[in-house]
């Protein structure tokens, strides 16, 4: 009987140390808590600004995409539409984040959002790529301590799973 209370133990250990396979909870951890310190007393103008600069900037990049934006006035990204929109994305990540310790509720989440935007068609991998390299180069001017490795560590599988019905 002792023996078995070891191997479960171990096995719980291996199991807690190795995560998800999203990404570790060290990880997981890390990037909660800077998500957290961003978010800064959950400021929901700062964020909708923040994501319709990403916006812009994609759109700048590719014009292409500022027909995938019609439905929310994407031709003016400081619209109220456009803003709320950016705000949803914003919101939709910060979901994803603090789902990491949840895996099947993180994986229904992506899939949800896989399927969603499949649907709208003409979404590229490309523009989430652009997006997640934006998020990637700015994300650590708004939090201390920030961990470039656990970040990419989670949220890159993240990008992958939403993109993942994309050409």
């Amino acid at each position: 009987m002792r023996r078995l209370i070891q191997i479960l133990l171990v096995a719980c250990a291996v199991a807690v140390a190795r995560g998800t396979m999203w990404c570790s909870l060290e990880d997981a951890n890390s990037v909660m808590d800077s998500f957290r310190q961003s978010r800064n007393g959950d400021n929901a103008i700062a964020a909708s600004k923040g994501f319709a600069a990403y916006f812009a900037g994609m759109m700048q990049k590719y014009p292409e995409t500022t027909a995938l934006f019609t439905y929310v006035n994407g031709a003016d990204v400081h619209s109220p539409e456009f803003r709320a929109h950016s705000l949803r994305v914003a919101i939709g990540i910060g979901i994803c984040i603090f789902a990491l310790h949840d895996p099947e509720v993180l994986t229904e989440i992506t899939s949800h959002l896989a399927a969603q935007h499949a649907a709208v068609g003409g979404i590229k991998v490309a523009y989430f790529d652009f997006i997640r390299q934006l998020m990637r180069a700015t994300f650590g001017q708004f939090v201390d301590n920030f961990n470039l490795d656990a970040w990419d560590n989670c949220f890159d599988p993240i990008i992958k799973a939403i993109t993942a019905r994309l050409d």
